[in-house]
């Protein structure tokens, strides 16, 4: 099946203000035409793809989705040692679920997304890891998102062949400590597997 992506421009932002439909906020943000290139739009479907699973596998599931950012709200970026230039800490989406089992103030677990479908090179998503990883041990997280103690990384790969490489070259990466998997996990899905299980 086609999908199709529809875009709404800047003249129409006051009138979805107005409406009810959109935030006061967004009118200060500028449309960012990178993003509507092929590879852009193929990997905000991939994005929205993944959200809609979320919100399928917690329907009935034992975790409930409470919250879901995307954009730059989620972007930060973290230096990993004093000195060092700045490394970009920007998920494709951050959402929080909430463990129904479990008590209050202990239910909750942060997620920050990375969506791979393969266009990056095994150097950037190393970049990435190591900004993470860093945010997460500078305890930046903590500071940013309040309330929240800790958070994992789902990585999710379009295809199935490419998760196992992926988790790989995530664990044999240089920046990887035995701290470390508290963040980010040893298994990487791809967008097939993908649940909460």
């Amino acid at each position: 099946m086609q999908k199709q992506v529809y875009g709404i421009g800047s003249k129409s932002v006051p009138f979805l203000i107005e409406q009810g439909y959109a935030p006061s906020d967004l009118a200060d943000n500028r449309l960012r035409r990178h993003e509507l290139t092929e590879i852009g739009i193929r990997h905000s479907l991939f994005v929205a793809d993944i959200h809609a699973r979320t919100i399928a596998l917690t329907r009935s599931g034992p975790a409930e989705l409470v919250l879901r950012q995307e954009g730059r709200l989620p972007w930060d970026s973290v230096s990993a040692r004093k000195g060092d230039p700045e490394i970009p800490v920007r998920t494709d989406a951050y959402f929080v679920l909430k463990q129904i089992a479990r008590p209050d103030r202990r239910n909750h677990v942060h997620v920050f997304l990375e969506a791979d479908r393969s266009t990056m090179a095994h150097s950037r998503i190393a970049a990435k890891i190591a900004g993470y990883l860093a945010y997460y041990e500078q305890g930046r997280h903590a500071r940013k998102y309040p309330g929240m103690q800790a958070f994992i990384v789902a990585t999710v790969t379009q295809t199935r062949s490419r998760a196992p490489p992926a988790a790989r070259h995530i664990r044999s990466s240089r920046s990887m400590t035995s701290r470390s998997h508290r963040c980010y996990p040893r298994q990487i899905r791809s967008r097939e597997e993908f649940s909460f299980g």
